[in-house]
């Protein structure tokens, strides 16, 4: 096997594509290129070219890791699919990701406790839940912040619940209609229909024109 041509990839910097005896063989890291260990003209066999990408990528690709994690914070899903975008294989996406949670750089509970502590005083857990889902959390760590949740005060809640309500209710006229659109509002932010029936009859004793 012979190493016929090497190419910058348009869109993805910091990879390249190999050819070997003519046609595409892999994609491999520009560090890789840099250390001279791929060369066109360079003779070798399946198993050593293989070695030699998997050691080169699995290094870049967790020093990636280590970077983005410094400056992003992630989910185990969202950190696959960012290294997945690099052209990482999927041996060395597991490899990298495994080794970022065994140093305890990645971690979706942690990454959940600190999006429940921002997110808790803008919207309701129901919302919360949904998002954490849609960002990959497994769903026992999920479980965990909905039980915490369940055994905070509920009275902090309602506070975050009535801070929306009365920004969105003000200059409004409080009659049924408004309290209906209001009650879908609060729904949309993820509180329960308990939270919103009292920010409703808040806002509902609180308008003396209201009939």
């Amino acid at each position: 096997m012979i190493i016929t041509d090497i190419t910058d990839q348009k869109h993805n910097r910091g990879r390249m594509n190999l050819f070997i005896d003519g046609a595409f063989y892999a994609s491999v890291s520009a560090y890789l290129v840099e250390k001279r260990e791929v060369f066109i003209g360079k003779e070798v066999t399946c198993s050593q070219l293989d070695k030699i990408i998997f050691d080169s990528d699995r290094a870049v690709a967790f020093d990636y890791t280590c970077w983005y994690l410094d400056r992003y914070p992630s989910t185990v899903k969202k950190m696959k699919d960012k290294l997945y975008s690099k052209g990482y294989s999927r041996s060395v996406v597991e490899y990298a990701v495994d080794k970022a949670i065994d140093c305890h750089i990645l971690d979706d509970r942690r990454y959940a406790l600190n999006y429940y502590d921002y997110r808790k005083n803008s919207c309701g857990i129901v919302k919360i839940i949904a998002e954490l889902k849609a960002k990959g959390v497994d769903k026992d760590v999920i479980a965990q912040i909905s039980d915490m949740d369940s055994q905070s005060d509920e009275d902090s809640a309602f506070t975050s619940a009535m801070r929306l309500t009365r920004r969105h209710s003000n200059g409004q006229v409080v009659d049924a209609k408004y309290l209906a659109r209001l009650g879908r509002y609060l729904a949309s932010k993820g509180y329960s229909w308990d939270i919103i029936r009292r920010c409703i009859d808040d806002i509902r004793s609180g308008d003396e024109d209201f009939n």
